[in-house]
């Protein structure tokens, strides 16, 4: 068995050593602070919020594979695009990711249908919703044509099983590829992501898992190892790291959960 390494580079930019191959995810590459920001519930700085914790040459080194989960601006910037190899395998959740990719002079994109073989590996798509609610869906129709988002699974046999779960809310179809799969290692964006939206409910306009969900995340998987990502790097983030670590003192998986720093890596 080979050991899995992920590191934490900013937001949900990963890069993943699995099965011996090296992935990079979701691209975020521009320096700080030269986009504008998202509407928010607390501020607004120019994202990103912060830099990268080392240089694209060593994010890049050995990378056989990209994947991109959607094209939201933090997750495929124009700097990725302007300084990635473009002959670089990319793997998307639909045509139209892949047409935005093509466009910007990339030879190699391939959609995700069900599952892609990439010699020992099995790459299994696994569906998100990136919205909390339909009035969350209609703000998001307003800002972006994206609202489809994917995670996905990798398998190999005689490795363990690795989920990344997307921009994702908890809800049923993520507690049925946890039951299906029954992934050891999880990659959760956590950061609770959310638009400043004009209602009395204070969860409306959440895009992603917050800490009172990744508490249901570590329910439906109590012996997975959990990996917070997506945390405090666009303005628009709601939930904080120390959030996560509290949730998880308060009721006992701290054992399971990892909230690294921007450019740590874990391996399990």
């Amino acid at each position: 068995m080979i050991l899995i390494k992920i590191q934490q580079i900013r937001n949900a930019t990963v890069v993943i050593e699995y099965g011996g191959k090296r992935f990079l995810i979701d691209l975020l590459f521009g320096d700080q602070g030269v986009y504008p920001p998202f509407p928010s519930l607390r501020g607004d700085e120019n994202n990103p919020l912060v830099e990268l914790p080392e240089l694209i040459e060593s994010i890049t080194k050995d990378v056989v594979m990209v994947i991109v989960t959607h094209t939201h601006l933090d997750h495929w910037d124009p700097k990725a695009a302007e300084v990635l190899d473009k002959d670089l395998p990319i793997l998307v959740q639909n045509n139209y990711d892949a047409e935005v990719i093509r466009e910007d002079g990339f030879n190699n994109v391939s959609i995700l249908e069900d599952e892609t073989q990439m010699e020992n590996i099995t790459i299994t798509k696994t569906p998100g919703m990136h919205y909390v609610d339909e009035d969350t869906k209609e703000y998001l129709d307003e800002l972006t044509d994206v609202t489809e988002t994917m995670g996905f699974i990798f398998s190999a046999d005689e490795e363990e099983t690795l989920y990344l779960m997307g921009d994702t809310i908890w809800y049923d179809e993520i507690e049925n590829v946890l039951s299906t799969y029954k992934p050891e290692v999880i990659i959760v964006n956590a950061g609770g992501n959310q638009f400043a939206m004009d209602s009395d409910d204070p969860d409306k306009g959440r895009l992603i898992i917050n800490a009172a969900e990744l508490y249901e995340v570590h329910k439906a998987a109590p012996e997975a190892k959990l990996f917070a990502s997506h945390m405090e790097a666009i303005n628009h983030w709601y939930t904080s790291r120390q959030d996560l670590k509290d949730i998880a003192e308060e009721r006992n998986f701290s054992e399971q959960l990892y909230v690294p720093e921007d450019g740590e890596a874990v391996e399990f």
